[in-house]
């Protein structure tokens, strides 16, 4: 829906709105209980609602005897794919969170370097030595002075002012931890980009 009808529009605004109110309500939607718009036996013959596991129905396996049996026959034994998920989940939790810490450590070594040019408002601007674009994180636009026109610099600083007024960088890490938590949803990727 956003990508067909929204994204080709001006509202910027009406995008920001729709883009996070539709990451929260992507979250709350499997809490809905729908079992009373479903009638019971239909619910109960559905084959796609049998699919689902629930989490009531599992139980822990008994300890394996270590001296009866080596560890390896122990763990392929027990070892199925819906112990390894959860697992799998944290792996990729923590190397996102990794990721955004290394991230976040980027740009604290640019701000560290980083000279102070004006302040206007409750807005900093930095030059820095850093290549690319200007970019603003916070109420701080860090720009490279060597890298682009007066003109090219001004339009761009205008713009990143909007984003700092404006606070996208709480839309950016609200796209970040939706990223986090969703590692393995492409969807969840999509949205990350469109909210940038």
């Amino acid at each position: 829906f956003y990508r067909i009808v929204l994204r080709p529009l001006t509202f910027y605004q009406w995008n920001r709105f729709y883009l996070l109110m539709y990451s929260l309500i992507a979250f709350i939607i499997p809490l809905v209980d729908v079992s009373s718009w479903i009638g019971g036996q239909a619910m109960q013959q559905n084959q796609l609602i049998k699919l689902v596991p629930v989490l009531n129905d599992f139980t822990p396996s008994p300890l394996i005897n270590a001296s009866t049996q080596p560890i390896v026959a122990g763990l392929s034994k027990n070892w199925t794919a819906m112990k390894a998920l959860p697992l799998v989940f944290l792996a990729g939790f923590f190397i996102m969170v990794i990721r955004l810490m290394r991230q976040y450590a980027s740009l604290w070594r640019i701000r560290r370097r980083a000279v102070l040019l004006t302040k206007e408002e409750d807005i900093k601007i930095f030059q820095t030595t850093a290549t690319g674009n200007p970019f603003s994180f916070g109420n701080s636009i860090y720009i490279n002075r060597n890298s682009h026109t007066e003109e090219e610099l001004q339009r761009m600083v205008q713009h990143e002012m909007v984003h700092v007024k404006q606070k996208h960088t709480v839309d950016v890490l609200i796209g970040e931890c939706l990223c986090i938590v969703n590692w393995f949803n492409p969807f969840a990727w999509l949205m990350r980009q469109a909210i940038r």
